[in-house]
């Protein structure tokens, strides 16, 4: 009898520590489901700094900067364009954008955490003067695999 109370206990306490580690699992998950959706950057920002671009929408990208597949339209506007048509095919914004020195980026990326392969980026990258604007020939287009 005292054997057969031991086993029940050892199974309690084995069903106790299976319970406890399918449950942080899933709290892990939600968390990082949740954080992923959070925004990191103040948008007034963004919304300033798309706006600088999107007036140099008309501006041809130089050939020997532009490594991007697709249309033979090579402009600022056009690569754009391609980022949020490739956007709007998922329910989570795959966009990101921002500035490090005078180095400034927008682009998409088709990458899942799990993905070691077979996923896609497209940049489009530009310079900014020591005044902060854009320099026009410095736009560039490329296509990561």
């Amino acid at each position: 009898m005292l054997w057969a109370l031991c086993e029940r206990i050892e199974m309690f306490r084995k069903l106790v520590y299976l319970a406890t580690l399918a449950l942080c699992i899933g709290l892990g998950i939600a968390i990082e489901w949740i954080h992923s959706y959070h925004e990191t950057q103040d948008k007034s920002d963004k919304s300033q700094m798309l706006e600088k671009v999107l007036t140099h929408a008309n501006i041809q990208i130089l050939e020997e900067n532009y490594s991007c597949d697709g249309k033979p339209v090579q402009t600022v506007g056009a690569v754009i364009a391609s980022i949020i048509e490739f956007n709007s095919s998922h329910s989570k914004n795959m966009v990101s954008y921002g500035c490090y020195n005078e180095t400034c980026t927008i682009s998409y990326t088709d990458c899942k955490p799990w993905q070691s392969s077979e996923c896609s980026s497209r940049f489009l990258k530009f310079q900014l003067n020591e005044t902060g604007n854009i320099k026009k020939n410095s736009f560039s287009c490329f296509d990561m695999p």
